[in-house]
């Protein structure tokens, strides 16, 4: 199981927002403690997933290899979007990812934003194909589809995590 601690979350600078969200959860500082280790699961529940992926920069135990492995399937999901796309930059990234050279944090976003960027092209494309080509129509309807991607992408990144997290060995 991953851990962290409120300690860290404060000394860290995530935002107040969530780490009051956190405390009252938990019972405040004075029930859980400062340096308790507060199980990972525990803030994606509390909190989503783009707080549990920025604690993952801050667990208390060694845990590289699955963070890595757990961005590689990230990437993995999404891949087919980047040969499609024929994204450089993410070849690179990924590359970079394998070789140990990148961190794995980062592979959450790039995914998120692959997807939103497939989903809007998909609608333009669409719109351009069908003859009824209207730009302010076409660009409500890409924004639909890219919100609606990241809010999927999301969902199965969390669901991921959620296994990463039981096969650690704990009560997520």
């Amino acid at each position: 199981m991953l851990h962290t601690t409120l300690r860290l979350m404060k000394e860290e600078g995530r935002c107040e927002v969530e780490y009051h969200q956190m405390l009252h959860s938990l019972g405040g500082v004075e029930v859980y403690g400062d340096d308790t280790p507060l199980p990972i699961g525990k803030i994606l529940d509390v909190c989503g997933l783009e707080t549990t992926l920025w604690a993952l920069r801050i667990v208390i135990e060694p845990a590289e290899k699955q963070i890595r492995l757990l961005a590689c399937e990230f990437i993995r999901h999404v891949h087919h979007l980047f040969e499609e796309m024929n994204n450089g930059y993410i070849k690179g990234y990924l590359a970079g990812l394998a070789a140990g050279k990148e961190s794995g944090y980062d592979a959450a976003e790039i995914a998120w934003q692959t997807c939103e960027a497939a989903a809007a092209k998909a609608v333009h494309d669409a719109a351009r194909d069908s003859g009824e080509y209207d730009k302010m129509e076409a660009g409500r309807g890409a924004a639909k589809a890219a919100a609606a991607a990241r809010k999927a992408e999301k969902s199965w990144q969390s669901e991921q995590l959620y296994k990463l997290l039981r096969l650690e060995g704990g009560g997520y």
